[in-house]
């Protein structure tokens, strides 16, 4: 069974403009995403493993589906060294 990554609930997120940022409350640290992280991030819902989110992201933007996924997978681990990410089984 794949793990699958979820958003903290005690995170604090906002959409500026073109901006995507993280709030860590407990820190007090801000994170700015780019785009792709902001995707990413948003489907991290703990519904969706690695693989389903890349294909989310495939179903909106034409691009090479092993770099989409080394992508999301990347995200993911960056995230996660963060500790912005509960796990789901």
């Amino acid at each position: 069974m794949s793990r699958k990554p979820k958003l903290r609930s005690d995170l604090l997120t906002r959409e500026v403009e073109d901006e995507f940022l993280v709030y860590e409350p407990e820190g007090g640290e801000v994170y700015l995403m780019n785009p792709m992280a902001a995707a990413i991030l948003e489907l991290c819902d703990g519904s969706r493993d690695a693989a389903a989110i890349a294909a989310e992201i495939l179903d909106v933007i034409e691009a090479d589906p092993q770099t989409v996924q080394a992508d999301v997978e990347r995200t993911l681990e960056e995230l996660s060294a963060k500790k912005l990410l509960e796990w789901e089984e």
